[in-house]
C-alpha cells in the first residue's frame, strides 16, 4: 500500500497535537506509506494535489484542490465544525467516531463528583470547615437514571460505561428510523414529558443551526429538582441565561459543564462562581490516549474505507 500522507495536527491544545510518534502504528502495519507531516495550514493545503490521504484539524471548502491524487480527507475531529466537506462532493471526508472511550470517562468524573458532594466538601476544605453531617445525601450510583440527549457515537459509550456500573440510562434521537423495538431510546419531542423521572440528565447534542438554543428553561423545570445537568456535546444547544436563572432558583441540584454558547467562557459569567456548577474548558476529550486512539481507528477502519472505494 503505497499511499502518501499528508499530516497537519498541530493545535494549542497538547493532547491534541498529533505528531510523528503516534503514526507508529501505521507504518507498522504499511511500511510502504509514505507520511509527511506540515508545519502551517498553508503548505498542507499545497500538499493535497500530490498526496492521497490529507489529515487535518481543519478544512476549508475553498481548499480542496481541483484535481490530484487526493483521495480522502481525515480528521481526529467528531464534530463538523472545522473540516467542510468537499463542496465537488469528489473528495470524501472522515471524521473520528473513538472519542466516546474517552469522553464517557469525563461524563462519570462529573457524576461522581455531583453524587459524592465534592462541590461542597471542597468549599469546606477551602473554609477548613469539619463537617461530616453534610447536607446531602450521597447514593450509590447502581440504580440511578440517566437521559443522554443525542444519542450517537458518544451516547453509546456512555452508556455502555454508565450501565456497567448499574445505572440506568435512556437516550433521545430526533428520528427513531431504525430503532424499531429498542425501548431504550425515545424521540427527543417527547423527552420532555420524562425528564421528571431521571437523577442525571446528559446533553451530547451535536453543534449545528439545527440544535441551536435547542435546551432551555422548559427543560430544567421538567427536571427532579435533586437532579444535574451535564452538557459535553456543543454548548450552542443550551440556552445558556436559562440555565443559570435555573440553577440560581434551585430548579435543579446543579450543572456540570465542558461547553459553552462562546468559548472562552467569559470571565465575567456568573457559571464560574455558583457554587453548584462545575466548570471544565471543552477538555472532556483532552487524554494522552487520543493520539493513539485516533490512528489505531484509522488504520482498523477508515484506511480500509478510503481504500475500498479506490
Amino acid at each position: 500500500m503505497g499511499l502518501r500522507f499528508s499530516v497537519f495536527l498541530k493545535s494549542q491544545v497538547p493532547e491534541f497535537s498529533i505528531g510523528p510518534e503516534a503514526f507508529a502504528l501505521l507504518k507498522e502495519m504499511h511500511p510502504s506509506v509514505a507520511i509527511r507531516f506540515l508545519d502551517t495550514y498553508d503548505e498542507f493545503v499545497g500538499s493535497l494535489s500530490e498526496c492521497n490521504i490529507g489529515i487535518t484539524w481543519r478544512m476549508a471548502a475553498s481548499d480542496y484542490p481541483p484535481a490530484g491524487h487526493l483521495k480522502a480527507i481525515v480528521t481526529p475531529a467528531a464534530g463538523k465544525d472545522w473540516v467542510h466537506s468537499d463542496p465537488s462532493g469528489r473528495i470524501p471526508t472522515f471524521h473520528g467516531s473513538f472519542h466516546g472511550k474517552i469522553m464517557s470517562e469525563s461524563l462519570l468524573a462529573m457524576i461522581l463528583h455531583f453524587n459524592n458532594g465534592l462541590h461542597v466538601q471542597l468549599q469546606n476544605q477551602r473554609n477548613s470547615k469539619w463537617e461530616r453531617g453534610l447536607p446531602f445525601r450521597r447514593r450509590r450510583l447502581e440504580g440511578q437514571s440517566v437521559l443522554i440527549l443525542g444519542y450517537g457515537n458518544l451516547g453509546r459509550e456512555s452508556s455502555a460505561l454508565l450501565e456497567r456500573l448499574g445505572l440506568k440510562v435512556r437516550g433521545t434521537k430526533r428520528s427513531l428510523a431504525g430503532e424499531e423495538g429498542n425501548n431504550n431510546l425515545v424521540q427527543f419531542d417527547d423527552a420532555l414529558e420524562n425528564l421528571g423521572e431521571f437523577d442525571h440528565v446528559v446533553s451530547l447534542l451535536p453543534g449545528d443551526e439545527s440544535t441551536r438554543g435547542l435546551i432551555g428553561r422548559e427543560h430544567f423545570q421538567a427536571m427532579k429538582r435533586s437532579a444535574v445537568f451535564y452538557s459535553l456535546g456543543r454548548g450552542l444547544a443550551i440556552r445558556e441565561i436559562e440555565l443559570v436563572e435555573a440553577l440560581q432558583e434551585g430548579e435543579i441540584a446543579g450543572a456540570g459543564l465542558d461547553v459553552f454558547e462562546v468559548e472562552p467562557l467569559s470571565v465575567d459569567s456568573p457559571l464560574w462562581l455558583l457554587p453548584n456548577v462545575l466548570v471544565t474548558p471543552h477538555t472532556s476529550a483532552c487524554y494522552s490516549d487520543y493520539g493513539r486512539l485516533f490512528v489505531e481507528e484509522m488504520v482498523s477502519k477508515t484506511l480500509p474505507k478510503i481504500v475500498g472505494r479506490s
